[in-house]
């Protein structure tokens, strides 16, 4: 029986094998992963915050603009209502069907902190 010979080539390493049939896309794909996991989290802070602490109040719809891009169209309301002795103004970008379903001077359900009052959810739960 004849022996093996190695003495033509070195053999390659763990990480030249691991590379050179695709590696590449398991560690991006476990980068991504980790990074929705981590934006994932934050917002489920966020929601347990809102549902924990929030503090319910009908905020007034003070006005409210559209901007338009070459491509988009951006729906903004300025939202007012009071925070404790405070009148607090906050303008957010919402959807259009919330924009066309409210108008000026209607009062809408809103849901902010109390700790920082210009942080509000005008959906109700729609941070979770």
């Amino acid at each position: 029986m004849m022996e093996p010979r190695h003495d033509r080539t070195a053999p390659r390493s763990w990480w030249s094998l691991f590379f050179a049939v695709g590696g590449y896309f398991v560690i991006l794909a476990g980068l991504a992963l980790f990074g929705f996991t981590i934006w994932s989290s934050v917002d489920y802070r966020k929601a347990t915050m809102f549902d924990r602490d929030g503090v319910g109040a009908d905020a007034e719809i003070v006005s409210k603009r559209t901007v338009e891009s070459d491509d988009d169209t951006d729906y903004d309301i300025v939202f007012a209502y009071q925070a404790g002795e405070r009148l607090v103004k906050v303008e957010r970008s919402v959807s259009s069907g919330f924009y066309y379903d409210w108008s000026v001077g209607s009062d809408a359900p809103i849901r902010y902190m109390p700790n920082r009052t210009t942080r509000m959810e005008y959906y109700i739960g729609g941070s979770r």
